[in-house]
């Protein structure tokens, strides 16, 4: 038996299968695998807490006793402090960028008119990484209202 190869190189399809997969295995496995990141120890959620109440008890007291010097701009607020990114996001933000390169390079494979059952499998995975998540909460939902259904009163 053999088997017959095209001439043709489906590069592109294959490459959008790879990075649809692996798009797809990085949200199935950050969602169902506990977050990687340690909890902070007890003294530094503490320490954080008297922080921001000094913080907040400072420039309460500066706000009060503020003197209307020209040079003081009152709209102008402190910065921020920004949390960082938890893995769980940064994780679904990457698989996600990976998930649109698969299809951007599913449709230049479509226009070079590459194999299109390697094509349909990238765009396969790579929908499954943005829809995966609504696909579970769909599951849940469903499963909750057959037990209610099952329940007589």
């Amino acid at each position: 038996m053999t088997i017959k190869i095209s001439s043709k190189k489906s590069i592109f399809s294959y490459i959008a299968l790879i990075f649809g997969m692996i798009s797809f295995l990085a949200v199935v496995v950050n969602f169902y695998l506990p977050s990687i990141e340690p909890e902070p120890p007890v003294e530094k959620t503490v320490a954080m807490a008297v922080v921001g109440v000094t913080k907040y008890i400072i420039k309460e007291s500066f706000h009060k006793h503020k003197t209307s010097d020209i040079s003081q701009n009152p709209t102008k607020d402190e910065p921020q402090d920004l949390e960082p990114a938890s893995t769980f996001w940064v994780v679904n933000f990457v698989a996600s960028m990976m998930a649109l390169f698969a299809i951007f390079m599913g449709i230049i494979g479509f226009i070079r008119k590459e194999s299109k059952r390697v094509l349909i499998a990238a765009f396969v995975f790579a929908s499954g990484t943005f829809l995966f998540q609504y696909f579970v909460f769909l599951l849940v939902l469903l499963f909750f209202i057959a037990l209610v259904s099952c329940i007589s009163f």
